[in-house]
């Protein structure tokens, strides 16, 4: 079989990808391996017992794979990394020790995987590209299997068609055909893929189609409690982001697709019980919360430390007692009489024992801390209903920017001059809040206009532009607060998508109207605002006349 392959067909195509590779990205190039011995790809033929399509063992025989990891490997969108022979093998020889086992029929019968499907690319989250080398009318074909989920075959391209179309979106500077939409672009002899992405123009808004509505209570999961002394509950809901109600009027609707809290008070101190922890403990909140006072926030889980904050500053919690005495030497704490697992007479019990065993560990929590705020189970238990806060403003040198790697934007901004990096990442901002429809907001178009003329941008919780922002990072996070059963739809993926999205732009506003350029730039470019976003901020912040475009 391997010595009467026709290699002319796919050794073209190979020759078009290294024309373009040499001229624009060299250093891939250089990570192209040396042809397979010919004995090597028989040898994986007759030891699994498979026929590899001849247009597979052709590309073998011009490169046996890429040397990879590294950032100039050569790879297709996705960073799918073209595999020797020998990792080949070792990829088929795992699945067939796993098919062996007598539960794997899914591994047998092509559900999931099939002992004669082929790793011919990997990447390094173990997502794999492989070849069907089963007789019948999906030989040959290309297939993906990714994060787990079932073989996805896609356009059922050959692998022969599959370079074909790697060549054709090179040299016509386009998208890859059947592998999503990642442009190819050169960098520093370097070929990458960037992604091309057009969010929803008119995204549906998850928090309009849960407004006014009551959420269902959920009857088990992670809960926060925060205490605070001398605060109002009306003032410490307010300080979690909760719009405030004008004084004689309604109280603020409530809303499915916000955070979830209740209020209430126990002597002097406030306390809130918020579903869920990613909010509630967040930095910004907590020091709003204890502006001019101490809070204290603790979950059920005792791997989350407590969490203690005094004026805004958190605070070391005290060492963990020492003995049964230990607690009443801690600054005079009072355990709750009757025990953090009883309620008192006439308390409104829970609805489930998941319930009461969650609100008993956050006062048992609680009360091993110097804090002796009196709360007890059927405290929580009978709290008032509050208005859902909306989320205050993140404090971006808490938050570490993602997706994108930092290195890589790291890679373009050394050597920047800070005076020049500045105003390009301001017009980066700009392209990225156009292109996700965050610049549409007149609050936004304002800030830019006057980020662009040198005029400081201050942001916070309650101004316009930050209550703006707010309601899109709101939006953003909508969907992990909403029960589907609670609204009537819910926003598609790419709705979804937008939202996210134009949540990331928002953090790129705040970062560049407040953070010094390099610190910025990880939030700016943590999404691309265009594909050729390097290209653009050389040519931003170039002197003279700008570097070509690569």
């Amino acid at each position: 079989m391997v010595e009467k392959v026709n290699e002319g067909g796919v050794g073209r195509t190979w020759d078009r990808i290294e024309r373009w590779l040499a001229r624009h990205a060299p250093a891939t190039y250089a990570t192209l391996r040396p042809p397979a011995a010919r004995d090597d790809v028989a040898a994986l033929e007759e030891e699994f017992g498979i026929r590899l399509p001849g247009d597979l063992v052709a590309s073998l025989l011009r490169h046996d794979g890429v040397t990879w990891p590294g950032q100039a490997a050569f790879a297709l969108p996705g960073r799918f990394y073209l595999l020797d022979v020998a990792a080949i093998r070792e990829h088929c020889a795992m699945w067939r020790r796993l098919a062996e086992r007598e539960d794997a029929t899914n591994l047998r019968d092509g559900s999931y995987w099939h002992p004669s499907f082929l790793t011919v690319a990997g990447t390094n989250a173990a997502d794999a590209m492989f070849v069907d080398c089963r007789p019948g009318e999906r030989y040959g074909v290309v297939g993906w299997h990714i994060k787990g989920g079932e073989p996805y075959f896609g356009p059922r391209l050959p692998f022969a068609a599959m370079l074909g179309a790697l060549a054709d979106a090179l040299e016509a500077d386009r998208p890859l055909r059947g592998l999503g939409e990642s442009l190819p672009v050169a960098f520093a002899g370097r070929l990458l893929w960037e992604k091309v992405w057009t969010p929803h123009p008119d995204p549906g808004s998850l928090l309009d189609l849960a407004a006014g509505i009551a959420p269902t209570e959920p009857s088990w999961g992670v809960r926060t409690l925060i205490v605070a002394r001398g605060l109002t509950p009306t003032a410490l809901l307010g300080r979690m982001g909760a719009p405030a109600a004008p004084a004689g009027g309604p109280v603020p609707e409530p809303n499915a697709a916000l955070p979830q809290v209740r209020v209430g008070r126990e002597g002097e101190w406030a306390f809130a019980v918020a579903q869920g922890h990613w909010e509630a403990v967040r930095p910004e909140v907590l020091r709003r919360v204890s502006r001019g006072t101490v809070a204290v926030a603790v979950t059920p889980n005792d791997r989350i430390a407590p969490l203690i904050y005094e004026d805004g500053h958190r605070v070391p919690p005290p060492p963990a007692p020492a003995g049964p005495e230990a607690p009443e030497r801690h600054g005079g704490l009072r355990l709750i009489a009757g025990g953090a697992g009883t309620l008192p007479p006439g308390a409104p019990d829970m609805r489930v024992p998941s319930e009461r065993a969650e609100l008993s560990a956050l006062c048992e929590r609680l009360a091993a801390l110097p804090v002796d705020a009196g709360i007890t189970p059927g405290v929580l238990a009978g709290t008032m209903a509050a208005a859902p806060p909306v989320p205050v403003l993140p404090v971006l040198p808490d938050i570490a920017p993602v997706p994108r790697p930092m290195p890589l934007v790291a890679e373009v901004v050394d050597g920047i001059p800070g005076e020049r990096l500045g105003p390009a990442l301001v017009t980066a901002t700009a392209r990225l809040a156009e292109a996700t429809g965050l610049g549409g907001h007149r609050e936004v178009a304002d800030a830019l206009t006057d980020l662009r003329a040198g005029r400081p941008v201050p942001v916070s919780d309650d101004s316009p532009l930050g209550l703006r922002l707010r309601r899109v990072l709101a939006e953003a996070a909508a969907p992990r607060h909403v029960d589907r059963r609670d609204v009537e739809r819910m926003p598609t993926g790419r709705e979804r998508l937008a939202w996210q999205q134009r949540g990331t732009a928002a953090k790129a506003l705040l970062a560049a109207a407040a953070l010094p350029p390099r610190e910025a730039a990880d939030h700016v470019f943590a999404i691309p605002p265009t594909p050729r976003w390097r290209a653009e901020l050389l040519r931003d912040t170039a002197e003279g006349a700008p570097p070509e475009d690569m």
